[in-house]
């Protein structure tokens, strides 16, 4: 997995770079970093709120009633915290900065081109 990242970064990744830089990726990122944000609560919230007590009948009894009703309402949490907050506060931040910080991709092209300039350095010498 780490070959694959360090390939993909410096633009030897080839079908599999493509596929994962589409940006239908960018909105399931945002997601689920915000589920991971508002999991625990949210899982907190819920088991929190039973007042009867649990008793393992079968795994997939549990598994229903309480892991798949945690994870629903934890994604449902995070589509609206994503909404709320981090879209907003991204569209303050580009009118903010919106020229002053560089595209993802020009940043990247230029911490390639100083990686291949410090190395090519390295070999004259």
């Amino acid at each position: 997995l780490a070959w694959i990242i360090i390939s993909c970064w410096y633009g030897y990744g080839g079908p599999i770079n493509s596929f994962m830089s589409w940006h239908i990726w960018i909105p399931f990122g945002r997601l689920t970093y915000c589920g991971y944000l508002t999991h625990i609560p949210t899982m907190m919230l819920i088991l929190g709120q039973s007042t009867d007590t649990v008793f393992f009948t079968t795994f997939l009894e549990t598994f229903i009633t309480r892991v798949v009703s945690t994870i629903a309402v934890t994604f449902l949490v995070s589509t609206f915290w994503s909404a709320l907050f981090e879209i907003s506060f991204g569209k303050i931040q580009m009118i903010l900065l919106g020229g002053l910080r560089p595209s993802a991709g020009e940043k990247k092209h230029r911490i390639v081109e100083e990686s291949w300039t410090d190395k090519s350095s390295n070999v004259e010498e």
